[in-house]
């Protein structure tokens, strides 16, 4: 390890390294139209901070004026990623888009840019993401104060659309150093009684970070506000991420875990030993509560009563670290938040019968 590390030091020694300005990559307020679905495109600087205003207010007032769809998915990207046009992860998200308005339920999308990279060394970086490792912590830190100061400050701005009723619902989704981004925006907000949604895909995230929220969580019969995805096959989470942050794990690699997801043939749940399994997605994933490890968890019904689960996931469904934004994560996705509306619907209306019967 200690010759692996040399030889990234040697090479970025002896190879020129391009800084990456932190400035803005979309010039306006941007908006992409493809039929009848829109990607409205947001971008932070290292503090946090808005790099035009006009972007936030052109969702804000296409929002009030009707322009939207009432639901809203958000993506925010990672590591070496960027609010280009080109980038990889946008046109990812477009496709994504694409596959969860096939639903009953139509999203309007938001892309979240920041600079997931500060320096690039020349002819190499995108082609070999490992040489500049070393700049994943500091990277993390942006991670953060992106979360806590941007993202956050949006979705407050977001709370009062819901009250006047111009949205429904928002469901965030961050992959990597963007699940970090999403973690810090959303965890203060895991315990509101809203419709919000938080996804993290191979979050660069580590447990003692998740420890306290894991602790202060809500406990009771319903969904969960926020799923946590880690693939099995990531080795950038599951090695390199817990060799930046020694002592600590990566929590999808961790005693954090809630819940493991499984591909297999026309799943089937035959008997009372498989209460703790649940099929998603035309019986192609069997989802299982843990029972044998974690606080609070001594039983699998008081894992599936978590408000955040950590799911340890199967290559089939998440290969590697950026197996993402993909057909069969929409589908999950879509069915997914079926189920969650479905269980809400029936919360409120028993509410309702007990309200009525005192």
């Amino acid at each position: 390890m200690i010759r692996f590390l040399s030889c990234i030091i040697l090479v970025c020694a002896l190879t020129a390294c391009a800084v990456i300005k932190d400035e803005p990559l979309r010039k306006t307020n941007y908006v992409e139209e493809v039929g009848n679905q829109k990607i409205y495109v947001i971008e932070f600087n290292d503090d946090g901070d808005l790099h035009l205003e006009e972007q936030r207010l052109r969702l804000l007032t296409d929002i009030a004026k009707g322009l939207t769809e009432t639901n809203l998915v958000f993506f925010v990207h990672g590591w070496h990623h960027n609010a280009s046009i080109k980038d990889g992860n946008y046109l990812g998200f477009k496709n994504f888009l694409g596959y969860l308005n096939q639903g009953k339920e139509k999203y309007t999308g938001v892309y979240i840019g920041w600079r997931g990279d500060q320096n690039d060394p020349l002819w190499i970086d995108g082609t070999i993401e490992a040489i500049d490792f070393l700049t994943l912590r500091e990277r993390k830190e942006v991670s953060i104060v992106v979360g806590e100061n941007g993202i956050r400050n949006l979705l407050d701005d977001l709370d009062k659309s819901v009250l006047s009723g111009d949205i429904n619902k928002s469901v965030l989704i961050g992959h990597s150093l963007g699940g970090s981004a999403v973690f810090h925006a959303s965890k203060n907000r895991l315990n509101i009684e809203d419709d919000n949604f938080y996804i993290l895909l191979n979050p660069a995230l580590t447990d003692k970070e998740y420890r306290p929220f894991y602790l202060d969580q809500s406990k009771k019969p319903k969904d969960p506000k926020m799923v946590i995805l880690q693939s099995k096959t990531d080795s950038s989470i599951n090695f390199f991420f817990d060799l930046v942050n020694v002592g600590e794990d990566s929590v999808g690699n961790s005693w954090a875990i809630s819940h493991d997801l499984d591909s297999c043939n026309d799943c089937k749940i035959s008997d009372s030993a498989d209460e703790c399994k649940i099929l998603i997605n035309n019986k192609t994933w069997k989802l299982t509560a843990r029972k044998d490890n974690g606080p609070q968890r001594e039983t699998c019904e008081e894992t599936n009563m978590l408000n955040n689960w950590v799911v340890a996931v199967d290559g089939n469904a998440i290969d590697k670290h950026n197996g993402i934004l993909e057909l069969n994560q929409a589908e999950a996705l879509v069915e997914l938040l079926i189920n969650r509306e479905k269980s809400r619907n029936k919360d409120n209306l028993l509410t309702s019968q007990r309200s009525r019967a005192q």
